[in-house]
């Protein structure tokens, strides 16, 4: 039977029911207008009922306050994350876009196609006979001023792919440091929960910063009960936080966390041959690691080892994937923008690799011979790898010191001492007797067997040719497929367009004679090093000992040779050495070229503009569209996302009543079983 004190005690249930209801209204109002701030509900439960052993057997007991608990669906969450990680790409691709919309465009006085009809208007008053000094030296300067309207793109188009290398970083050390408040929060959070509270500001904050990090990169997160091993049924209250990115990447879990660090790459380190110097290379590093702390890098998982000889930490640094498509978010946005090379970049299959001496201290470096199938690269006028730089076999780093065409599908590349002095890969090599022969894993000498198959040099062990050859063909790769028009597609343009022009122009010109039948000398040609004290001659820019021919021309150091700026009577006006100085055929023969051959693209050169700004000004359509509708979808998501976590004054003041009441009531209830008990024990003598 209940005790006669039983009412009591359901009104004091509602009462602290009823109390805890309207000061979560009020905290809720109160943070009306916080950021982040997801509204609060009490969640309520009838209490146990009481078995009463009568006729209807049980009685209500009152009301158990269970929690406070966030209002929150994550569903919306995931959507609202999702939207973000598009809107970040779209919205750095766009801004970076216009900037090189904006270099390209033409103002009508000192854009491309303005400085070309200038040049070209020049030219045609030098063959119309009006050749003078004068008319030459205008048609030079013309000329000078298309050069160096190259040279300036060139140059602002290195320092926006130093913008956007340096916004790389920056989002980078973001990630980082949103790592670092979440594993802290979590820990905050554990600490509350395992102790029976709900930590809902605290879980606020941390949906704040995922919020913002779902706006850097893609990420997906998981949340999960630890379970005590011991005593599965026990709920400990803990949870394990899991975040991973960019595809699967796992970037913190729970208390740990990995940092993306940027890692600058050495002058002779280029991924494409117009790169500015020091753009970073992403690495996975452990969250203790700071600048300036010894790093090695390797594909493997990152770690820490001790260097035996000073003591000092060693870090390893594993690759984080910049060629990604899962990357997602303002991170890869960034990335497309400074690397894309619309898929075009050295890739092939190593098929033959030796050891040749140095000279110097009996010291060896590696050549090895690399089958292409890219045309891009069987094109000197398209191609765009760096002179040096760092090359990938088979997952495993190595510097290059220069390389060679052979005009067909192979490039030959030197490796560096240090490269070398790491254990080459087996590659196809032809013994003393110039049969083929190969190298395996572990340096023995496999030759012909001269029935299809291979012996082991020393012990005449027979090889099969597919177990032999099984691991020779290694893939081969100077940075990576970036399937988007960023900053070094457009320098691969220019230079396409610049190398082709030359080569035409170069052509016609050498063919020629000047006014006083001297021969013809080329007209446009590349500076040497950055003081353009130096310029590459003729023959180096047409020399196929090397194939690479006008390949050391690029936007950055296109001009005039030297020898018609400082005589412009050089200048080959002549197609006939047999003629007087009036004639100007040969510079009829160059207009002809300018007006009519295709030499880009299917385009004439002066057309060279329409195709770029084409291709600039889709993507900056394409993006601009993707911005603004990523933005509406913001707006509709976090609307749907509010409607069921943000504060509503009006529900707030309606359950502001709601409550009141209910406090009123049971206040009310308790005054009425007062009265009811005085009168029970005053006046009855209970």
């Amino acid at each position: 039977m209940p005790s006669q004190f039983f009412g009591l005690n359901i009104a004091a249930s509602g009462l602290r029911a009823a109390n805890a209801a309207l000061n979560t209204t009020g905290n809720n109002i109160a943070n009306a207008n916080t950021d982040g701030y997801s509204r609060q509900k009490v969640e309520t439960s009838a209490s146990l009922a009481l078995r009463v052993f009568t006729t209807y057997g049980s009685a209500g007991a009152g009301v158990d306050t269970l929690a406070i608990e966030r209002v929150r669906d994550v569903f919306y969450d995931n959507k609202y994350r999702n939207n973000q990680t598009n809107l970040g790409e779209v919205k750095a691709k766009n801004y970076y876009n216009q900037m090189i919309e904006q270099y390209l465009d033409d103002d009508g006085s000192s854009g491309f196609s303005s400085l070309f009809d200038q040049m070209q208007a020049s030219l045609q008053t030098v063959m119309k006979g009006a050749g003078t000094t004068e008319n030459k030296q205008e048609f030079v300067s013309r000329m000078e001023a298309l050069t160096d309207y190259f040279n300036q793109i060139y140059t602002s188009l290195q320092n926006e792919q130093l913008d956007v290398n340096e916004e790389i970083k920056m989002s980078c050390d973001r990630i980082n440091a949103i790592s670092q408040e979440i594993t802290t929060l979590n820990e905050q959070i554990n600490i509350v929960e395992m102790q029976r509270g709900t930590a809902n500001d605290l879980r606020d904050k941390r949906d704040v910063l995922v919020d913002e990090l779902a706006e850097i990169i893609s990420i997906e997160v998981n949340e999960y009960p630890i379970v005590d091993v011991n005593d599965p049924d026990r709920d400990t209250g803990a949870n394990r936080f899991v975040i991973t990115v960019a595809g699967g990447q796992p970037l913190l879990d729970t208390y740990n966390y990995r940092k993306l660090v940027c890692i600058a790459r050495e002058a002779d380190q280029a991924t494409n041959q117009t790169d500015a110097q020091g753009l970073y290379d992403i690495k996975w590093a452990p969250s203790n690691f700071k600048e300036g702390d010894a790093a090695v890098m390797e594909s493997s998982a990152s770690k820490t080892t001790t260097d035996q000889t000073t003591g000092s930490r060693v870090y390893s640094l594993s690759d984080f994937r910049m060629d990604s498509k899962l990357i997602g978010g303002k991170l890869e946005g960034l990335i497309a923008m400074r690397d894309g090379n619309n898929g075009s970049y050295f890739n092939g299959t190593v098929t033959y690799s030796e050891k040749v001496p140095t000279g110097t201290d009996g010291q060896e470096v590696a050549k090895i011979k690399v089958k292409v199938s890219d045309s891009a690269l069987m094109d000197m006028n398209k191609c765009n790898i760096p002179e040096t730089g760092t090359l990938m076999i088979s997952g495993r780093y190595y510097d290059f010191t220069s390389w060679e065409y052979d005009g067909g599908d192979t490039y030959t590349l030197t490796l560096s001492d240090e490269s070398t002095a790491i254990r080459m890969p087996p590659y196809t090599v032809v013994d003393k007797n110039g049969e083929p022969a190969m190298v395996d894993k572990d340096r023995r000498l496999l030759v012909s067997d001269g029935a299809g198959g291979y012996i082991h040099a020393d012990d005449g062990t027979p090889v099969s040719a597919d177990e032999a050859r099984k691991d020779i063909l290694r893939t081969c790769s100077i940075g990576a497929s970036i399937e988007y028009e960023g900053i070094p597609y457009y320098m691969q343009q220019m230079n396409e367009w610049i190398r082709n022009f030359s080569a035409e122009v170069n052509e016609i010109m050498t063919s020629g004679y000047a006014a006083d039948s001297e021969a013809g000398v080329y007209l446009l040609t590349g500076a040497k090093g950055m003081d353009s004290s130096g310029q590459y001659s003729y023959e180096e820019l047409t020399t196929k000992s090397k194939n690479k021919r006008y390949y050391t021309v690029t936007a950055g150091n296109f001009a005039v040779s030297a020898a018609v700026h400082n005589d412009v009577n050089r200048l080959a006006t002549k197609k006939d050495v047999t003629e007087g100085e009036s004639e100007y055929l040969n510079m009829y023969a160059l207009n002809e070229m300018i007006t009519k051959k295709e030499i880009f693209r299917g385009a004439t050169s002066g057309q060279f503009l329409d195709k770029v700004l084409g291709d600039v000004g889709l993507n900056t359509a394409n993006s601009r569209t993707l911005e603004d509708t990523y933005t509406a979808l913001e707006k509709t998501i976090g609307n749907q996302r509010l409607s069921v976590s943000g504060v509503d004054s009006d529900e707030e003041a309606a359950a502001l009543v709601q409550y009141e009441q209910s406090y009123t009531l049971n206040s009310k209830m308790i005054q009425t079983l007062t009265e009811i008990y005085d009168r029970l024990i005053l006046e009855t003598g209970v």
